[in-house]
């Protein structure tokens, strides 16, 4: 339509061209014009006819144009898809070899991300998560900044406080349940009554705890975790109301709730606890959570808790006088700093993987967009838009990017399914892994962004490209060698995003081999560790407990293959650990100068079976009477309470409860905790002063451990069918347990390095192949001219050789980036590890070299006489 038409016709007119826009560009410059003319008549025949026609026509015009426009749209997309869909199915070795890429990059992203959401981003299923905090105390003198609670210590908090509308305490125990004859060791919490109202947390069936019931005398309840309800109850609701027997204990079961609470899961019967106000502040053990009131932020709760802190330690200067507290949210309570720097790591990790599958694939889009250059620039000779050829490729890249997107998430189902077997001891939260809705978008989004990626590049070339030229076979080759410049970025690209992959995890791998090849202080190989934990009604006192662990010990003594036997109340790298302070005894002085150290209650055999060395003096013996009130320590206690080197044989040491015992030995110090942590300062305390409630087994055998494992279980139910042996476990398995985070660092880096390196090392092969064949005529002719075969084939790699080294040189100096983000996983190897980065460098230039050489040696293959002729 001529602009002066146009501003001289009415508005409704203009609107009318305004939606004609919704129609694609082919259909209007056929028909538009048309539907203008009839759309004007209308309208002047509507308009004399009154304001409600004119309406209903305006309304039949838009919902027509809405309904039409969509149409056409789709009708075009259809014949994109099948003209995609034809083009792929004539080029199967490009269309398999973009999807396999594009599912292995797509598919490991979206289950990394899929964990990292699960562990980190997956909202908590509590009421306002926000207002929930974890009240934890300090010891800013050894530099401890969450530590556990002391009972005495919570009730002062929870009387004080003003910044909380509830506060909650709890602490981990295990149940021996008794039903039908037979037992099982369950994982138990002891909590307050008001934990669940604290928490926002309903039940699955039956009722949360009421207020009071955790009071002593009152009734005995408990709460089923919903996995144990389902596993040994087959769901049954009628267990609501049924009694079942705890460790021998009568409890009423009154509801259900779910297995996933938030901050942790599996967990199968909740039992309801008050802490006793004559429990000594020292023993902390409790975990205390609380809801903030509204408009109370966590400084202000934070400062308010730490000036109770400071009363108390003034008050109570024994046990509270180094102690001070602090609030922070519970997402770092449920996810430690650590694990959530690795998996930041991790998924930064694959997003470098999943950039190294999209430059492989705009490498094989470019080459095939190459290659068909010609026929584009012939379709567009005839007519076609050039916008219309670029929806076409875009298109043709979006279908390759939607088959490998699906592929890919099945990759990702698959490995969840996995992942969930296998992290369970690596990382909390495990149980929410799932490709749910939040992951499909994420999954979907990359999918479409990727399909964009690396399709933009292909039609970018088409809008660039000059017909004349394309058409020309001079304007071909200057096209090309465009177009490989461009190749040779890509290929470029993926060697340096490879190398700081295989960087990052020769690091990792590194560090995991220095982990677990550290001195534990004792021989771990074929030992074995099982907990046992009588219930209270059959073994109501110290003494009888004592007597059966005794009569456990002796029997699994005599097994076949065992050659000692020994107990104590935790085993190296055991769940449970507590520490408490100890110092020479100086009455003239007040309190003593101390240490915190950890403790064990252990039998006489207990360093034998572990082989813990002993360094001066002797161990317990059974003939040691309590008065003797005797104490080994580890030597790194002996060295920080005498450093002068004076004789501990004999000397007095003073313990954070009170007591005051006689050394009588000194062993090697040995990990207790984790193998990061180093050697623990530790005191062992002798079975004469208590027996713990639960107790571990350590079993050194004289061969493999797997058949003295089954024996021990039925030394136990022979004894007393009733009590449970649980956490039966070679003491190598329960090492290898703290070491799970290292393990999955490591493990998810490399694999996603080798992933990065296979694909970079196809897509250099894939680059020299093309320019091989693209080059055989004139190979050929040099080769008939007198140039040899090596000569040519080392002057084709050499250059293959030359992008990978530009790649290498380039990510070496990423890895020293990647390097500042691993440094706080890694243990005993620096971040930039002169071996790990020189032995990286040789080891991809040597894969470079095979992955150059193998396209290039086809070029002593060439017949000069036959690609000549055919040229």
């Amino acid at each position: 339509m001529p602009e002066t038409s146009r501003s001289s016709s009415p508005a409704a007119v203009r609107a009318y061209d305004a939606l004609l826009r919704c129609y694609p560009k082919a259909f209007r410059e056929e028909y538009g014009r048309h539907m203008r003319n009839d759309f004007r008549s209308q309208w002047r025949l509507e308009r004399t006819r009154g304001a409600v026609p004119v309406a209903r026509f305006a309304a039949s015009v838009v919902a027509d144009i809405t309904v039409t426009a969509a149409r056409e749209h789709l009708h075009m997309l259809n014949r994109d898809l099948h003209v995609a869909w034809r083009g792929l199915r004539k080029a199967p070795a490009f269309a398999i070899a973009a999807v396999a890429t594009l599912a292995l990059g797509i598919g490991a992203t979206t289950a990394m991300f899929s964990i990292v959401y699960a562990v980190l981003l997956r909202p908590l299923p509590f009421r306002e998560p926000a207002r929930l905090v974890e009240l934890v105390e300090t010891q800013p003198g050894a530099n401890i900044d969450a530590y556990a609670v002391s009972g005495p210590n919570f009730l002062s908090w929870r009387e004080r406080a003003a910044s909380y509308d509830a506060i909650s305490a709890f602490w981990e125990d295990s149940y021996t349940l008794t039903e039908g004859g037979t037992a099982e060791r369950v994982e138990g919490m002891r909590v307050s009554a008001n934990l669940w109202e604290t928490l926002g947390v309903r039940a699955i069936a039956g009722r949360v705890f009421d207020a009071g019931e955790d009071r002593p005398g009152r009734e005995q309840v408990a709460l089923i975790g919903e996995g144990l309800w389902r596993r040994r109850y087959a769901a049954d609701p009628a267990l609501v109301g049924r009694t079942v027997r705890l460790s021998g204990e009568p409890h009423t079961v009154v509801g259900i709730v779910p297995d996933e609470v938030g901050f942790t899961s599996g967990v199968d019967v909740w039992v309801p606890f008050a802490p006793d106000p004559r429990m000594p502040r020292g023993d902390r053990r409790l975990t205390v959570v609380g809801r903030l009131r509204d408009g109370v932020g966590v400084a202000q709760a934070s400062a308010e808790l730490d000036g109770i802190a400071a009363a108390l330690g003034r008050e109570f200067p024994k046990t509270n006088e180094r102690y001070r507290a602090r609030v922070r949210p519970i997402t770092e309570m449920i996810v430690s700093r650590d694990v959530g720097n690795a998996l930041k790591v991790l998924l930064a990790a694959v997003g470098l993987l999943l950039l190294v599958a999209c430059a492989n694939v705009a490498n094989l889009v470019l080459t095939r967009a190459t290659a068909r250059a010609p026929e584009l620039a012939l379709r567009r000779a005839l007519g076609a838009s050039a916008a219309r050829l670029t929806r076409q490729v875009l298109t043709e890249s979006l279908v390759l990017a939607a088959i490998g997107g699906v592929a890919g998430i099945a990759l990702a189902f698959a490995a969840l399914q996995v992942a969930r077997l296998t992290l369970a001891d690596a990382l909390p939260r495990v149980s929410a892994l799932a490709l749910d809705i939040p992951v499909l978008v994420f999954a979907i989004a990359v999918t479409l962004i990727t399909g964009v990626a690396f399709g933009l590049i292909p039609a970018w070339r088409v809008l660039r490209a000059d017909v004349v030229d394309a058409l020309r076979p001079a304007g071909r080759v200057v096209s090309e060698r465009s177009q490989a410049r461009l190749r040779h970025a890509f290929v470029v690209g993926q060697f340096c995003l490879a190398t700081m992959l295989v960087i990052g995890a020769t690091l990792l791998a590194k560090s995991l081999a220095r982990l677990v090849s550290v001195d534990v202080g004792f021989r771990a190989d074929r030992v074995i560790v099982a907990s046992i934990s009588p219930s209270s009604d059959k073994y109501p006192d110290p003494d009888r407990a004592g007597a059966f662990y005794l009569r456990v010990a002796d029997e699994v003594r005599a097994l076949p293959g065992v050659t000692s036997v020994g107990l104590a109340s935790t085993p190296p790298f055991g769940s449970f650990w507590s520490s408490m302070e100890t110092g020479p005894t100086r009455p003239s002085a007040g309190l003593p100068e101390s240490l915190r150290a950890d403790w064990r209650i252990v039998t006489s055999d207990y360093f034998g079976a572990l082989d813990v060395p002993l360094r001066r003096g002797r161990v317990f013996a059974d003939a040691d009477p309590e008065s003797l009130r005797p104490i080994v320590l580890s030597e790194s206690i002996v060295q920080r309470l005498w450093p002068a080197g004076a004789d501990p044989i004999g000397q007095s040491v003073w313990l954070g409860n009170g007591q005051v015992r006689t050394v009588i030995g000194v062993v090697g110090d040995v990990h207790q905790r984790t193998l990061n942590a180093g050697r623990t300062p530790t005191m062992y305390l002798p079975t004469t002063w208590t027996w713990w409630p639960t107790m571990t087994l350590v079993v050194r055998t004289a061969g493999e451990p797997a058949q003295t494992m089954s024996s021990l279980r039925e030394v136990v139910r022979r004894i007393d069918p009733a009590q449970a042996v649980f956490d039966v476990r070679t003491m190598s398995a329960q090492m290898r347990t703290t070491a799970a985070q290292s393990r999955l660092n490591a493990g998810l880096l490399g694999l996603f390095a080798a992933l990065a390196l296979a694909l970079g090392a196809v897509g250099v092969a894939g680059t020299l192949a093309d320019a091989v064949a693209r080059r055989r005529a004139e190979l050929a002719l040099r080769m008939a001219l007198g140039a040899t075969g090596p000569r040519v084939v080392r002057e084709v790699a050499t250059r293959g050789l030359a992008l990978c080294a530009c790649g290498l040189a380039l990510g070496l100096i990423g890895a020293l980036w990647l390097g500042r983000g691993l440094a706080g996983l890694l243990f005993g190897v620096t971040a930039h590890d002169p071996v790990a980065f020189g032995g990286v460098a040789c080891a991809l230039m040597a894969v470079a070299a095979l992955a150059c050489w193998l396209p290039a040696s086809r070029v002593t293959r060439i017949d000069p006489a036959t690609a000549l002729r055919g040229d």
